[in-house]
């Protein structure tokens, strides 16, 4: 298992001991050393799909580091420091001003499709760790109607939002047919415009051969992460979709 070294310890001679606090001033203690660091996490359903096997949600993940006191360059980093995301690691560079990390990088989700956790090693030491959770609270959107998820042209679906999620309205709506027809990354619009009543959201629905999943962009436009662990970092900040779904329904003539 490994550790996590989220400082270091330091020596304090005996004669200081004895003589604190006038005996010894803070000179005698060792600088620390430590990198500053700031991580960001963001999910996004994916706008840049190009096909079926693309649609879904991704992680995107920035890093940066930041020179101690005021201005000038940062120390430079162990060649052993890996940046981890989800088990993957994320690459990284040095800016060429300021020698100091930076990185970013997009990742697939977790297993769970909730959850992101980054790690900072160095020499095979966790220095820097952050969680977060509930990441995707539109994938708890369900389905009211129809009940058996069989469309008819013409028709409607009845998407009842997660609490998380309230939605008093949805933009960009569309319907992915997954078996057929031309892939669009925004997917078919519904042929009117999606209604809010107190049962849930009524969304009408366009003509397309076989199954589909249905997205639509919920409200309020920015859901926070639910950061659980933040440790060895100066900040950590997560921001979670705001994507209703997918919900998946089937069209029959």
């Amino acid at each position: 298992m490994r550790r996590i070294q989220l400082g270091k310890t330091v020596s304090i001679p005996l004669a200081c001991l004895a003589t604190l606090p006038l005996g010894c001033s803070d000179d005698a203690l060792p600088a620390d050393t430590s990198p500053v660091l700031y991580v960001s996490a963001t999910c996004s359903w994916n706008r840049a799909a190009t096909s079926v096997a693309e649609l879904g949600r991704s992680t995107h993940v920035v890093i940066d580091q930041t020179s101690r006191g005021n201005g000038g360059n940062c120390a430079p980093l162990p060649a052993s420091t890996r940046v981890i995301v989800n088990g993957e690691p994320l690459g990284w560079g040095y800016d060429a001003e300021t020698q100091c990390l930076k990185g970013d990088q997009t990742f697939a989700m977790a297993a769970d499709g909730q959850s992101v956790a980054i790690e900072v090693e160095q020499d095979g030491s966790v220095i820097a760790q952050m969680q977060a959770n509930a990441m995707a609270p539109g994938t708890k959107a369900r389905l009211a109607a129809p009940s058996d998820g069989i469309v008819h042209p013409g028709g409607e679906i009845l998407v009842v939002p997660p609490t998380e999620l309230p939605s008093s309205y949805i933009t960009i709506p569309g319907f992915y047919p997954l078996e057929s027809g031309t892939f669009d990354a925004y997917g078919l619009n519904p042929p009117a415009a999606s209604t809010r009543l107190a049962d849930g959201i009524h969304v009408p629905v366009p003509t397309f051969v076989g199954r589909a999943a249905f997205v639509a962009v919920g409200t309020p436009p920015y859901v926070p992460g639910l950061v659980t662990t933040c440790d060895g970092f100066i900040e950590c900040n997560a921001t979670a979709d705001n994507m209703l779904g997918p919900l998946y329904v089937t069209e029959e003539p």
